[in-house]
């Protein structure tokens, strides 16, 4: 199983480049991450990766400037984190799960948060 899944992996990064138009900045054996053109990033896992067992799915990550205040915010909230946080304090994640049952991810990585483009801000009324 594991060669057809990374064989999916493989197919599934083609997809995301050829397919979609997406770029490709980072990949591994066990993990391919793109940039959507809107600057945010998306990441497809293999089988090879720690984490492959929390990714049944793909999953939705929300990038946060610190992801251990923002869990402790989730947690007085109610929600239920299904991992410790990983990472440092350069780069960490956690996974939560939602009321759909799905699991998400809050993740603090270096890369700056962009705000959103001006125009959309006027569209959304603001």
């Amino acid at each position: 199983m594991g060669g057809r899944a990374e064989h999916r992996l493989e197919v599934t990064v083609s997809f995301f480049c050829d397919t979609l138009g997406l770029s490709l900045i980072e990949q591994h054996e066990s993990l391919a991450q793109f940039e959507m053109p809107s600057g945010q990033l998306f990441e497809v896992f293999g089988s090879k990766s720690r984490y492959y067992q929390l990714h049944a799915c793909p999953v939705l990550g929300f990038q946060v400037e610190d992801v251990r205040a923002a869990r402790k915010e989730l947690e007085s909230a109610g929600v239920e984190f299904v991992t410790d946080v990983f990472g440092d304090e350069s780069e960490a994640w956690t996974y939560f799960r939602g009321p759909d049952s799905y699991v998400y991810e809050l993740w603090q990585t270096p890369r700056p948060i962009k705000g959103l483009p001006p125009h959309a801000l006027k569209s959304a009324g603001q």
